[in-house]
C-alpha cells in the first residue's frame, strides 16, 4: 500500500515535470517493494526523461524481460533508442509494441518517423497512413506523411497533406508529437497504481424517540422500549416542534447539528403530521 502511494506521488511529480523528483519517489517505492513492477519501470522513464540514458534503458530492458507483454515498457525503450539515434534498434521495438497493441496511431508514427529518418519512405508513407487511419487528427503523422511523399516525388499530395497539417495546428484540433514529458503518446506516461482507498472512522450516531408523545406507540405492545436519556437542548427543541418532532444527536463531545440534519427534520415533520392525522381520527 505504502509503495503504491510513492508510485503515485511520484507519478504526480512527473506530470509537472519534475522528473527528478519523482525518480526520488520511485525509488522509495522501489526500496519498500523491490518486485513493485510500476515503480521499477517509473524509474526508467524519469531516468529517461532526465536524460540519464544509461540506467534508464537497463531498467527498461529488465522491464520487457520480466513483463513482455508491456507496451508501456517497449514504448519507452523505443523512445530512449530514438533518442540516441539507434534507428534500427527503435524500429525493431516500435514493432513490437504494435503487436501488442496495433490500435495505437502514436506506435505507428514512431514507426513513420524512423522509416523517414533511414530514408525508407514506402514503409514510411504505410506507417504514416496507419497512424492516420486510427485517428484522423494526428497532426505529426500528417506532416511526416507529407515528407515522405515529397521525398518520393509525389508533391501534390505532399501539399495537401502539409495543408492538413496546419489546419489541424491552428485550429487547435491536435497537437504535434514533441520530445516534452507527456507530448509522446498516452505509453509515455509513467503508470499510476491503484490504491485501495481509506475509509473515514465512523461517527457514533444515537436517534432520540419521541414516537409515544406523536401518539404513534402500540397500544399492546407486549414489552416497554427503554428509553435513551434526552439532552435538554433535544428536549427545547421537541417542545418547540411539538408532538411528532424527532431528531438526532451527536455525543455528548459533539455539538448538536440538527439545523444540518436535513432528513432528520424532514423525518420530524412526517412524524408530526402522522401525530395530528391520529389525534385527529380520534
Amino acid at each position: 500500500m505504502q509503495a503504491a502511494r510513492l508510485n503515485n506521488l511520484g507519478v504526480a511529480y512527473m506530470n509537472q515535470q519534475k522528473a527528478d523528483k519523482a525518480l526520488k519517489f520511485f525509488e522509495q517505492a522501489h526500496a519498500l517493494q523491490p518486485k513493485f513492477f510500476n515503480a521499477d519501470l517509473n524509474r526508467g522513464i524519469a531516468l529517461l526523461n532526465l536524460q540519464r540514458f544509461t540506467p534508464a534503458e537497463a531498467i527498461l530492458l529488465a522491464a520487457v524481460r520480466l513483463q513482455p507483454a508491456s507496451a508501456r515498457a517497449w514504448y519507452n525503450l523505443g523512445i530512449l533508442y530514438r533518442s540516441q539515434g539507434r534507428l534500427e534498434q527503435a524500429i525493431h521495438v516500435f514493432q513490437e509494441v504494435a503487436k501488442i497493441d496495433k490500435d495505437d496511431p502514436d506506435t505507428q508514427y514512431f514507426l513513420g518517423f524512423l522509416f523517414t529518418q533511414l530514408q525508407k519512405y514506402p514503409e514510411a508513407v504505410s506507417a504514416f497512413q496507419n497512424a492516420l487511419r486510427l485517428n484522423p487528427f494526428h497532426a505529426s503523422s500528417e506532416f511526416g506523411l507529407a515528407k515522405a511523399l515529397q521525398r518520393e516525388g509525389d508533391s501534390n499530395s505532399a501539399r495537401q497533406h502539409v495543408a492538413r497539417f496546419q489546419h489541424l495546428v491552428q485550429a487547435k484540433l491536435a497537437a504535434p508529437i514533441s520530445l516534452v514529458y507527456g507530448e509522446q503518446g498516452k505509453y509515455s506516461f509513467a503508470e499510476q497504481s491503484s490504491v485501495v482507498p481509506l475509509v473515514p472512522l465512523p461517527i457514533p450516531v444515537h436517534f432520540i424517540s419521541i414516537a409515544s408523545e406523536a401518539g404513534l406507540a402500540r397500544e399492546n405492545a407486549t414489552r416497554a422500549v427503554p428509553q435513551k436519556e434526552v439532552s435538554p437542548t433535544a428536549a427545547t427543541l421537541r417542545s418547540a416542534l411539538g408532538p411528532g418532532a424527532s431528531g438526532c444527536a451527536l455525543p455528548q463531545s459533539r455539538k448538536w447539528t440538527f439545523p444540518k440534519c436535513y432528513g432528520c427534520i424532514w423525518a420530524g415533520l412526517v412524524f408530526a403530521w402522522a401525530g395530528m392525522q391520529r389525534r385527529r381520527l380520534r
